[in-house]
Parts: structure tokens; C-alpha cells; sequence
């Protein structure tokens, strides 16, 4: 889903308004997440990137594990990339399938 409004929350003054309307079918994952869990550094200054976590979730998935479990899991591979225990940045992931 791509948006050309402004990031939920930015503002407060700044009305939210959904740019699209969408439905999930069965089987379905529809990942939200903070900038903070893709722009995760390494030691070595390398960012985690969107495709780390994306395969992460894929992985999960074909597991069957719940909602809570991959979020918990993709802000522990953002963790374990930064080497550190406490993140840098904001680091939150809303995970939610769709089983009906």
C-alpha cells in the first residue's frame, strides 16, 4: 500500500485520513511497522532493510506462528543485527493475519 499523505502521527494537527480501502482474503498478513526496524544499524553502519524482515515474516508464516510471535521475532532480528539490547530508534510491528 503506498501513500503520498503525510506518516500516522507526525502531527497532531494534521488530520489522518486512510489513503486506501483494502480487504485481506484468507491467508492473508498485512505487516505495519516503524522506520526504526528497517533503518537498524550494524556495528558497521549497514542498515537491516525492508527484505530481511519481509522474509522473516514469509518464514514465520509457513510455521503457522501467531501474530504476537513474528512481531516479537522481527524486533529481535532488528536487535541482533544492531548488537545491542536496547534499540536506537523507535522499533514497533503490527502483524495481523487474516484466517476467515
Amino acid at each position: 500500500l503506498h501513500s503520498n499523505g503525510l506518516p500516522l502521527g507526525i502531527d497532531e494537527a494534521d488530520p489522518y485520513e486512510p489513503p486506501h480501502s483494502f480487504t485481506l482474503a484468507p491467508g492473508d498478513t498485512l505487516l505495519i511497522i516503524s522506520d526504526g526496524l528497517m533503518e537498524a544499524r550494524s556495528p558497521q553502519g549497514r542498515m537491516l532493510g525492508l527484505q530481511p524482515l519481509v522474509e522473516e515474516v514469509m518464514k514465520l508464516r509457513r510455521t503457522n506462528a501467531e501474530p504476537e510471535t513474528t512481531a516479537m521475532r522481527l524486533v529481535d532480528l532488528a536487535l541482533r543485527h544492531t548488537g545491542s539490547p536496547t534499540p536506537g530508534d523507535d522499533m514497533t510491528a503490527v502483524v495481523i493475519h487474516s484466517r476467515t
